[in-house]
C-alpha cells in the first residue's frame, strides 16, 4: 500500500477534500522517517506515516485565525491574533488525536510490539 490521499481519507474522512498535491508533498517530506528496519513491515510504516500526515493536515487547519483582538465599525475592520499557547500546541504531536496515535504506534514499535 502506498500512502496517498485515498489512504489518508481511509484513516480520517475529514481530509477527503484535502489537496492531493499537498498530501503527495507531505509523503515525500516524511518518507525518510519510516525505515522498515524500525517499523518492521511496509503496512506498519504506511500506517505510521499516514497518522503523521493526518496530524500535519490537522495542524494546518488549526493554524487558522485566532481570537478576535480588535474590531472597528466605520469602514469595517477586524484583527485576529494567535495566542502563544495555541501556537505552541500546534507544534506538538499531542495537539491532535492523529499525532497521539502516531506517537503510540512509534512507542509500540520501539518496544517491539507488532500491530496485526
Amino acid at each position: 500500500m502506498t500512502v496517498n490521499l485515498a489512504f489518508i481519507t481511509d484513516l480520517a474522512s475529514e481530509f477527503a477534500t484535502a489537496d492531493s498535491g499537498r498530501v503527495d508533498r507531505l509523503v515525500a517530506l516524511t518518507a525518510t522517517q519510516f525505515p522498515l528496519a524500525f517499523w518492521g513491515t511496509q503496512p506498519e510504516a504506511d500506517l505510521g506515516q499516514g497518522y503523521l500526515i493526518c496530524h500535519m493536515l490537522k495542524v494546518d487547519k488549526l493554524r487558522g485565525a485566532g481570537p478576535l483582538t480588535s474590531e472597528a465599525v466605520g469602514n469595517v475592520s477586524r484583527a485576529f491574533g494567535t495566542s502563544a499557547a495555541r501556537a505552541a500546541e500546534a507544534d506538538s504531536l499531542d495537539a491532535t488525536s492523529y499525532g497521539r496515535e502516531y506517537k503510540r504506534l512509534k512507542r509500540q514499535r520501539a518496544r517491539g510490539v507488532v500491530v496485526t
